[in-house]
């Protein structure tokens, strides 16, 4: 959880990595449904200066990568 927050933190500010807003939204979306409070406020706050459709592509990437990470964790078993 800490590191989805600070993957989202390096891409909101573009430390590291090139500044994206929605790969922002998806790292912080990822860190806050693990209950991260801090990413959900942001992630909150972010969603308020996105338009609905970088939100819902946002969140699809979260979800699509959330999928893959429990597939690959079963794999590994």
């Amino acid at each position: 959880m800490l590191a989805q927050f600070n993957l989202g933190g390096a891409y909101l500010k573009g430390h590291g990595v090139s500044k994206d807003s929605i790969a922002a939204y998806k790292w912080l979306f990822l860190a806050a449904e693990n209950g991260h409070n801090d990413a959900r406020a942001i992630c909150n706050a972010l969603a308020k200066k996105l338009d609905a459709d970088a939100v819902m592509k946002a969140q699809d990437l979260a979800k699509n990568w959330q999928a893959e990470f429990k597939k690959a964790n079963k794999r590994q078993r």
